[in-house]
């Protein structure tokens, strides 16, 4: 279901149902860290008498042994067990996967949640799909799911393509349930802008310096494998993302726009310094990230609904998914990220069931091409990094090119 729809109303509305038939007593819900607080606050909205509910976070289970046995040994079959934001399973070799396949084994009545259902390959339903039942799939390995779906890097590592996806689709179709926005919500409209400026000058010769460092050592490697490339762009990114230019833009913003803030970082130290210079401006700063604990998150969070013209700092890592921050419209993204389902669900922390303003989305960013090609990246939906990847180990296969001056023009194009 999408953002905002209520996925967490409607899995509710489930288990009162298959209580009152007497199918289930229990509700384990399991959700990541940083959403717990958000949803006991939404049992407490929902529930007059508070159900015999548990509610766990999937980094507890995979770090704790003595939670993780705790759980096990209280679930049954008249237990319900729900999975919010399930792709957080997607990775079949994880502990914390291997960790409730197991106890999925248990419960009759299981259910996986998310909002943003674009997986970046087949492989990521694998294991969300066998926790449901592994007869809805039916591959009695993921070894064998991978013959018939996915094709992977020289080094078995990286997926470059999803196969037979009809085949997959008819078959979690019958256990999937949808909902769009536009199918129950009238919400206001969503406006985007994109205000570019020029890195300084120590930081584009800091860009430039890297940008000829990474393409000598893409000429000189043999293979380059999907991991090398995000590793080069994310220092690029890193580069361009502090440059001064886009924090005075960003005050520019700030100072402009009436009301409460939101800005995402993907990077702490860009944070800091966009910290640093708000505050010396006299403006209120509320930071929601993961040096803080989940108590202090909360009462920062608190205090900044609080406040009339306060900016919350927030990475994508605490705050990209399950939090409700529609007492604002504006959000200022310092730092893009390649993580399509990132980006869309940050955009839907203000874009939802409450909100009555027209939601603006402005992304500061400079002419540095790693920027474009991360927006290309979300608009297309395409991982360009996996097609530059490509495109680099077919040039250095071709032995009847020049490599070094086509490697160059496909690195200016993508850098």
């Amino acid at each position: 279901m999408d953002m905002g729809t209520g996925k967490t109303r409607t899995i509710f509305e489930v288990f009162d149902y298959k209580y009152r038939k007497n199918k289930v007593n229990k509700l384990v819900f399991i959700c990541p860290f940083t959403t717990k607080e958000n949803i006991y606050m939404e049992f407490k909205k929902h529930f007059k008498i508070i159900p015999n509910f548990e509610l766990y976070a999937y980094e507890t289970i995979q770090s704790s042994d003595a939670k993780y046995l705790k759980m096990f040994n209280s679930i049954d079959e008249k237990t319900m067990l729900v999975l919010d934001e399930s792709h957080f399973i997607k990775n079949i070799k994880s502990k914390r996967t291997d960790r409730m396949l197991a106890i999925s084994k248990k419960v009759k009545y299981k259910f996986i949640m998310t909002g943003t259902p674009t997986p970046k390959h087949a492989g990521d339903l694998y294991a969300q799909f066998n926790f449901l039942d592994p007869r809805i799939l039916g591959y009695p390995s993921y070894n064998q799911f991978v013959k018939k779906h996915l094709e992977l890097d020289k080094g078995g590592l990286y997926v470059k393509k999803s196969h037979n996806l009809d085949y997959l689709t008819s078959k979690i179709i019958h256990y999937t349930y949808q909902v769009k926005k536009y199918e129950c919500l009238t919400l206001p409209p969503k406006e985007q802008h994109t205000l570019y400026t020029y890195m300084d000058l120590l930081s584009k010769d800091d860009y430039y310096k890297f940008k000829s460092f990474y393409l000598d050592r893409i000429i000189d490697c043999d293979y380059v494998q999907e991991g090398v490339i995000f590793s080069m762009y994310t220092v690029l990114q890193h580069i361009c993302d502090l440059s001064d230019n886009k924090y005075f833009e960003m005050l520019d913003v700030i100072e402009n726009l009436k009301g409460r803030k939101i800005i995402y970082f993907k990077f702490i130290d860009s944070l800091n310094k966009a910290k640093k210079m708000i505050k010396a401006n006299g403006i209120e700063t509320f930071e929601y990230s993961g040096r803080y604990s989940l108590h202090d998150r909360s009462i920062n969070l608190r205090n900044w609904k609080a406040s009339a013209n306060g900016v919350l700092l927030i990475t994508y890592g605490t705050g990209a998914f399950s939090l409700n921050l529609q007492e604002s419209n504006i959000i200022i993204y310092m730092n893009l990220t390649f993580d399509y389902s990132k980006r869309i669900q940050s955009e839907d922390r203000i874009h939802r069931i409450g909100q009555d303003k027209e939601c603006k989305y402005i992304q500061i960013c400079t002419e540095a091409g790693i920027e474009s090609i991360i927006n290309k990246s979300i608009d297309k939906k395409v991982n360009f990094i996996i097609e530059l990847t490509k495109e680099i180990n077919a040039i250095k296969n071709n032995k009847t090119i020049d490599t070094r001056k086509e490697l160059q023009a496909l690195w200016e194009r993508y850098t």
